[in-house]
């Protein structure tokens, strides 16, 4: 099958899967931290005792809300991230640790918004984070240069079409300087007062009411 023939369920499927995900973003040329996948029979203290890029973000390969996510600088730390991330999935990603700035995009039936910069006051966008008023800052739209900023609407458009995606995604993406690096794709993304979509949807005017009926709409349709 090629990638532009997946859509709808079978995309969030994909996307559900961060590993196979990235293997197909990084195919279509869309630069992503390095990663390996830790599988139910990986033998973790052969994984961690050899390991050596630090430091390095542990995640669940199926899972979102940043649960059973953290951040080891040591093989010590690394066992136990991997253990704390497999109550959540026998399978397990470790991932070079990208320090800078997080930025999210929005893309709408194929039409790209605003990105939105993610400034967690307590320096990790975790689960607390996501969700509770005030421990958050978002800056919409995002201040970077305008090449940059053209760059990664292009990639997150890039990583929609690729992954085969219809009506309203969002892409996470890390910036480090003038680089960029894909992190996931949510092919259902948060719509609470403190999501991302949302914020980046107003920024084009278009009030929560109206985003909810534009995908309503887009989902109705028969493709």
């Amino acid at each position: 099958m090629k990638l532009e023939e997946l859509n709808g369920v079978l995309a969030s499927a994909v996307a559900m899967d961060k590993a196979v995900t990235k293997t197909m973003v990084k195919a279509a040329g869309v630069v992503t931290p390095h990663a390996k996948v830790v599988n139910p029979e990986t033998d973790i203290n052969i994984f961690c005792d050899t390991y050596l890029n630090y430091p390095c973000v542990v995640k669940p390969v199926r899972e979102g809300s940043t649960l059973g996510i953290s951040v080891a600088h040591d093989a010590a730390q690394l066992r136990d991230a991997i253990s704390a991330a497999r109550t959540f999935d026998a399978k397990v990603l470790v991932e070079d640790f990208i320090a800078g700035r997080e930025v999210t995009v929005g893309v709408i039936d194929g039409h790209v918004l605003p990105i939105v910069e993610v400034v967690a006051k307590g320096g990790f966008y975790d689960y607390d984070a996501k969700y509770i008023p005030g421990q958050t800052e978002y800056n919409v739209p995002a201040s970077l240069d305008e090449e940059l900023y053209g760059a990664v609407q292009a990639a997150a458009q890039k990583v929609y079409s690729t992954i085969g995606c219809r009506g309203a995604v969002r892409v996470d993406f890390m910036l480090r300087g003038e680089e960029y690096f894909f992190l996931e794709v949510n092919t259902i993304p948060g719509m609470t007062e403190t999501s991302l979509l949302p914020k980046a949807a107003a920024h084009e005017g278009m009030n929560f009411a109206e985003l909810v009926e534009r995908i309503l709409r887009d989902a109705a349709l028969d493709k």
